[in-house]
């Protein structure tokens, strides 16, 4: 996990960011190979980032730039990242070259994180499968005959085969949370306002009745804590008015490991009853909990 191995060895210099940045850059050209997950590879660029970090490194006597220093993060191809574009499945978006970052993009590399790839999006956004017409299919690692989900599918696929530490992708239905599942990895749709959703594309810019939200989507329940933990102690409100002023709260945290778990569940609204399918889901649902 981030939180304890990786950030260690780094922040000791007993692996350098260019180190770890190449090794998953080489990840993620297999798993690319394999599921076909990438939108935009982005190698040289994280390895002239992971240069400038180690330098700072050696050149400072041992000190890190960040809570994330060297640490390679992926993005779902709805990220703006100046240089390349953000087509979301677009053909017409070909060739809109974008000359600023999203707000967290800009967020993790003034933490010392390093960006590496894009990742693959159903076209439109709004899909539990990832596919276009751009970029083809992109499939599930544990069987390449299934879905890897959707609309963050290229984020799942790429976090199962290892070839991400964490990635970011969006949630508005599920984009997050179905490849999370289909995956059988870690993601998060935290509530609205809590990670920078400021510059991130849009199909359907401007509307606002039922907000996306940014999630992180890995491979263990300690890196989504990380992650989390660095960025609200980053402040991201004072750059996204959006995002609310609260900070990391350690003392709830820890209650919450010691605390018993409460799940709220809705069968019915008062207005549409569930079908029966899906009312037996949710009771076998109870039930396990």
């Amino acid at each position: 996990m981030i939180s304890m191995s990786l950030l260690v060895v780094l922040a000791y210099g007993t692996y350098l960011a260019g180190q770890v940045t190449e090794a998953y850059c080489k990840r993620a050209a297999i798993a690319h190979q394999l599921v076909n997950c990438l939108a935009e590879i982005l190698f040289k660029q994280a390895l002239d980032r992971a240069k400038v970090l180690d330098e700072y490194f050696e050149s400072t006597g041992g000190k890190t730039i960040g809570p994330l220093h060297g640490i390679p993060i992926s993005f779902k191809d709805q990220f703006n990242i100046k240089g390349v574009e953000t087509t979301m499945g677009y053909v017409g978006y070909l060739g809109d070259i974008l000359e600023y970052n999203s707000i967290l993009v800009d967020c993790v590399l003034s933490l010392g994180a390093v960006v590496y790839v894009k990742t693959t999006v159903p076209q439109t956004l709004m899909l539990a499968e990832t596919r276009s017409n751009l970029l083809g299919v992109t499939v599930n690692p544990r069987n390449r005959e299934l879905s890897c989900g959707g609309s963050s599918g290229g984020e799942g696929s790429l976090v199962a085969l290892k070839g991400s530490i964490c990635g970011f992708g969006t949630d508005i239905g599920g984009s997050v949370r179905t490849p999370a599942a289909v995956n059988g990895i870690y993601g998060l749709r935290p509530t609205e306002g809590r990670f920078p959703y400021g510059l991130v594309k849009n199909s359907l810019e401007r509307q606002e009745s039922v907000s996306s939200v940014v999630g992180p989507i890995t491979r263990s329940l300690a890196n989504v804590r990380t992650i989390l933990k660095a960025i609200m102690e980053a402040k991201p409100w004072l750059v996204d008015p959006k995002v609310h002023n609260i900070r990391w709260r350690e003392d709830m945290f820890q209650e919450s490991q010691v605390a018993k778990l409460s799940f709220g569940v809705i069968r019915f609204d008062h207005h549409v009853h569930l079908s029966p399918p899906v009312q037996r889901a949710i009771d076998m649902a109870v039930t396990a909990l």
